[in-house]
Formats: structure tokens, sequence, C-alpha cells
């Protein structure tokens, strides 16, 4: 019985230490979508590809900002910085990048 006790023992403990390495692990390396900005409530994506600070296409990048209700999609966590810095310069570089894609999206003579 005694031996029974120290087994269980023994198993509790590797599982705690486990936990508490697991949970060391993960907080050691946070992603692109916990380094940017966490949308609170419902935030209308603008769908912008291209990254309105450097130019670099976001492929799929998750890093995002949030500016006047409006979701934005950067390229890199460097940018959500720029970005913060002159949001009102920024968001109209991706807000003139969707007027255009949806421009060209309009068939001639229409």
């Amino acid at each position: 019985m005694k031996k029974v006790i120290i087994a269980l023992m023994a198993a509790g403990f590797l599982l705690i230490i486990g936990g508490v390495s697991f949970a060391a692990d993960s907080a050691a390396k946070p992603d692109a979508v916990t380094q940017a900005t966490v949308v609170k409530g419902k935030a209308l994506d603008v769908g912008n590809k291209i990254c309105p600070v450097s130019g670099a296409p976001v492929g799929e990048s998750k890093v995002t900002y949030t500016y006047k209700g409006k979701l934005y999609h950067l390229c890199c966590n460097d940018c959500v910085a720029v970005f913060k810095k002159d949001p009102k310069k920024y968001s109209a570089i991706a807000e003139k990048e969707i007027d255009t894609v949806k421009a060209a999206a309009v068939p001639a003579g229409k």
C-alpha cells in the first residue's frame, strides 16, 4: 500500500512539473496574434492585402491593428508600432488600397 501511495505521489508530481513547464514554454513564445492589438467587440475588417506601413504583402500574417472600429492587416509587429504613431496616415493608405481594388473590379463602362 505504501508503494502505491508513493507511486501516485510521484505521478502527480510529474504531472504538475509537466504543466508548469508547458505553461512557461507557451509564455516564452508569443505569436503574432498575441502581440497584435486584441479586438474588443466586432471591428470591420477592411481586408487590405498590402501593409500600409511597409508596402509589403500581408500574406498569411495575422498581425492586425484596430483603429476607429476598423481592423487593418499589417505584415509584422514592427509595423504595428509605426501604425500606432500615426494611425490617421496609415489607415488612409489602407483605405486608398481598398478603393483602388474596388475600382479595378468594376467593369469598364458601368
